[in-house]
């Protein structure tokens, strides 16, 4: 593959260019919120669009604008410069593309006869706002630029597969005010030119060749509010300018300006990076490729950082497309991102973020895309914190900032590490050995856990058996396991379902029973999981399902809250419990 980089630019050529090699590049820009932009050309996930906007920064991520379709029209010939994807059917706009580049934000080159047709694409820092910016260069003939806004309203994880829009617009000349399923107001604006509105015009199942490969629905319906079209005159140079968001002031706002200051904000945060150095006029080649390198993680970094704006905090988007900000990652990202860089402002907001809801000494890992709630789901997120709070001091020296606002919290992490801690079934506490012990076979508290429901084994493993690996499983898991092998000896089976296994198959087995077979299991697990159903100590047995509790086989009369107390002390074994986690589970409605 030939990748041309020139200056700090990552440029394909045509020849890198045809529909196979164009769908395995994907792009991508945010906005600083959590928003993005992001695609081949022709989208290929359902996370692909010109406008996925948090509608509560970064939670509630939503795609607005899915594509920005463009023909040119040359003579009264109609060309088509995009490309989408149908389950039997593909237009083939791609043909027509000149080159990519992507150095600050994705700049496309179309020609079509002697007409050369730029565009480039940005999102507005801050704001859940996406700019469009053509520049088109005719040739000999009249030639009419249509752009055609291709709109949905749904979460960027679901799908809209088959679809009807209730869509709602107000047209004030090329300003556009639409609303789709009763959404927040979404506004478009077109620089010059006209608006031709559609009616009940649906984009019916786009395919998402990706989605497919992920076992996922990969087919959904789209909304076609209008097109917009743009006359231009033979050998006239133009430019336009399209913009789309849920600011309304958009009249206020122009396509190339956002571009401009984009790119100023991208270089006055290189030149506060003091990475490069700017003030040295002849550079070697090596030195020239080290800064272009430097940019190029300067701008990917960038990427990543979001403001919270209800906190006025910062954090670190975990990974595009899928996740929002965790702490764990941004900790682990801490110093790369935000010290090495001398971000140092925004790192103190970061520090501030951590200790802003610390419960019972954890560092909540993520909030809740419905309501904000952190989510405890980190036994390292607190321990990271220790190692980044050095990390500030040894960059920074502010000493005051972490003494006046950091130190008494990471106290209280102590603390509560060395006594215990059990929020939403962590099982944090200290060992006698010393060492941290975490989690529950049904509890994530590291990266490192995973959380399954079946295991399908076979006998014959390359650095064991699986009879030693389901010993090992069922000493603290009774998650559902199915041997399936090519060892179809009696003693095998006998074997196997002795030691914890829940099935027995054996090779050639047809697929459709294996499936019946792992259906059963989980619904039976599902249903009688016997988990959290009782709990026994020291001739202690509380019966969970039956609210029942016996003293060496003997019932207990207990009330309500001595069986909440008895409940809470024997899920938490040699673990001495604060009085504010007792309270906390006493007084639980739940």
């Amino acid at each position: 593959m030939q990748i041309l980089v020139t200056n700090n630019k990552m440029k394909f050529a045509k020849e890198n260019l045809n529909l196979e090699k164009g769908l395995n590049k994907e792009w991508v820009i945010t906005n600083g919120l959590g928003g993005f932009a992001s695609s081949t050309g022709a989208n290929t996930r359902r996370y692909h669009g010109l406008l996925i906007a948090p509608l509560m920064p970064p939670a509630r991520r939503t795609l607005i604008l899915s594509k920005l379709d463009e023909s040119i029209e040359i003579n009264g010939n109609k060309t088509d410069l995009y490309t989408n994807i149908g389950k039997n059917f593909i237009t083939h706009g791609y043909k027509y593309q000149e080159c990519f580049i992507k150095e600050y934000i994705p700049i496309f080159a179309y020609k079509v006869g002697d007409v050369e047709i730029t565009k480039a694409i940005c999102m507005q820092h801050f704001k859940n706002t996406i700019a469009i910016f053509y520049k088109v260069k005719n040739g000999s003939e009249k030639a009419k630029l249509i752009l055609t806004p291709v709109m949905n309203f749904r979460n960027a994880h679901g799908m809209n597969k088959d679809h009807v829009f209730d869509l709602k617009q107000k047209i004030n000349k090329t300003k556009l005010e639409v609303k789709i399923d009763n959404g927040v107001p979404i506004y478009m604006m077109l620089s010059e030119g006209n608006y031709i509105e559609h009616y009940n015009d649906t984009f019916k199942n786009m395919f998402y060749i990706e989605e497919e490969k992920r076992g996922f629905e990969a087919e959904e319906n789209h909304v076609i509010p209008g097109r917009f079209e743009i006359e231009i005159e033979p050998n006239e140079e133009k430019e336009i300018s399209v913009i789309c968001s849920l600011e309304e002031n958009i009249e206020e706002l122009d396509a190339r300006a956002i571009i401009t200051n984009e790119i100023v904000r991208q270089n006055q945060e290189f030149a506060k990076s003091k990475l490069i150095d700017i003030s040295k006029e002849d550079k070697t080649e090596e030195e020239e490729q080290k800064d272009k390198l430097i940019k190029q993680f300067l701008i990917a970094i960038d990427n990543f950082i979001i403001i919270r704006p209800f906190f006025n905090t910062y954090s670190m988007i975990a990974g595009y497309p899928w996740f929002l900000d965790w702490m764990r990652d941004t900790l682990i990202s801490f110093e790369g991102c935000l010290l090495v860089t001398k971000k140092y402002e925004v790192a103190k907001k970061v520090l501030r973020s951590c200790v802003r809801d610390i419960k019972y000494g954890l560092v909540p890992n993520s909030y809740s895309e419905d309501d904000y709630r952190p989510l405890y789901n980190s036994v390292d997120a607190s321990l990271l914190l220790f190692e980044q709070v050095k990390k500030y001091i040894e960059y920074t020296k502010d000493y005051d900032f972490i003494m006046n606002e950091i130190y008494q919290n990471l106290e209280h992490i102590i603390k509560n590490y060395s006594i215990g801690i059990d929020i939403d079934d962590n099982n944090i506490y200290l060992d006698t050995d010393g060492l941290i012990v975490s989690g529950t076979p049904y509890t994530q508290n590291t990266w490192m856990d995973v959380k399954y429901d079946l295991l399908v084994l076979d006998v014959s493993l390359p650095d064991g058996t699986g009879f030693e690996f389901c010993k090992k499983v069922r000493q603290v898991s009774k998650v559902p396991i199915i041997f399936l092998t090519a060892a179809d000896e009696e003693m095998n089976i006998i074997m196997g379902l002795d030691i914890g296994g829940d099935d027995y198959i054996t090779k050639p087995f047809k697929l459709g029973v294996l499936v019946s077979r792992v259906n059963a299991l989980l619904r039976r697990a599902k249903d009688f999981s016997s988990a959290d159903t009782q709990l026994e100590s020291n001739g202690m047995k509380v019966l969970l399902l039956q609210g029942q509790a016996f003293k060496n086989g003997k019932p207990l009369d207990l009330t309500a809250a001595e069986y909440k107390l008895l409940c809470l002390f024997m899920k938490n074994p040699n673990m001495v419990l604060t009085k504010e986690q007792i309270l906390d589970k006493l007084w639980d409605c739940d």
